[in-house]
């Protein structure tokens, strides 16, 4: 299991808009935060995790507060995760030392495959 972070930069397009849709596959997304992008001060965000889709994944709905959804605003969402363990990992994979060029060291690589 790989935890980490993902800093978005986000524009409103238009006014009213309520939320921000980010795709995720087999993620466990433990926080989000979300700042106006000019110096306002981050705070915790209201999110879901969508149901899941074998092809698709599973969208993150991130809720928007009232005084950030006016066209032309810029924010900052963090999104705090956990990869899944193991082979139920399909974006982060190791080769073993046996399969790399100095076969000493295992090397780790991203990769997902566009739908």
């Amino acid at each position: 299991v790989l935890s980490g972070s993902a800093l978005a930069h986000v524009r409103v397009k238009r006014n009213a808009v309520s939320e921000v849709i980010f795709d995720t596959a087999k993620l466990t997304v433990t926080e989000v935060h979300i700042a106006d992008r000019h110096g306002g001060a981050k705070r915790p965000a209201s999110f879901s995790l969508g149901s899941a889709h074998d092809a698709y994944g599973r969208p993150l709905r991130v809720v928007l507060p009232e005084d950030l959804r006016a066209s032309g605003t810029e924010l900052q969402v963090e999104i705090i995760y956990e990869t899944a363990p193991g082979d139920e990992c399909t974006a982060v994979q190791w080769l073993p030392p046996e399969q790399t060029a100095g076969k000493l060291h295992p090397y780790l690589f991203t990769q997902c495959q566009s739908t």
